[in-house]
């Protein structure tokens, strides 16, 4: 869901003059914006309650500062983090957005964390294999992008290279400039 949101940004971005024009544009309906989805609105309110809060609550959340970490009030983006869109109406039915590296932040490493988040204890079983499963996603969506850059045909790109003689996985992947390469180690293996 946050990945259509970006999607809806990035089209509407495409003019900038058109949306300092019309500020409207950064609005988010409720209602609308996943009209075109099978998600109930159940799924819709509990994704909002994620990433939106009203005004008032981002205020609270600014003021309580402190608790976490000991940063300067001006460099605490916590809130901004938590809920990078804000809504615009005492009905909870229009969002606009704070900023747009913090809703891509919420798509990239948000999703991580709220899953960790929730399944996280020293004990639990399903985290520590969640957290190898989502390292295998992160190197498989890195290896996707490289072989975009590089593909089969031109032979520059290697992903997942196994030893010869140990049948072990040797990288997740190496990049061949003729007179040197460039290799990413498993990051289990640092």
């Amino acid at each position: 869901m946050v990945f259509c949101l970006c999607v809806v940004y990035i089209r509407e971005s495409e003019s900038l003059e058109e949306l300092i024009n019309n500020p409207a544009k950064f609005n988010v309906s409720k209602a609308t914006v996943f009209s075109n989805t099978d998600l109930a609105s159940e799924e819709i309110e509990a994704f909002f309650h994620q990433i939106a809060a009203s005004l008032p609550s981002i205020l609270k959340l600014l003021r309580n500062t402190g608790t976490r970490a000991p940063l300067v009030p001006d460099y605490d983006f916590t809130a901004f983090r938590t809920y990078p869109l804000y809504y615009t109406n005492e009905q909870l039915g229009i969002a606009s957005i704070i900023d747009f590296t913090f809703l891509t932040e919420k798509l990239s490493a948000g999703v991580f964390h709220a899953i960790s988040n929730s399944i996280r204890t020293e004990d639990n079983k399903d985290w520590h294999t969640f957290s190898g499963f989502w390292g295998e996603v992160f190197d498989e969506y890195v290896n996707d992008r490289l072989r975009a850059l590089f593909p089969l045909f031109a032979q520059r790109f290697y992903s997942n290279p196994f030893l010869d003689r140990a049948n072990e996985e040797a990288f997740d992947s190496v990049i061949d400039y003729g007179d040197s390469l460039v290799v990413m180690p498993e990051l289990a293996r640092i």
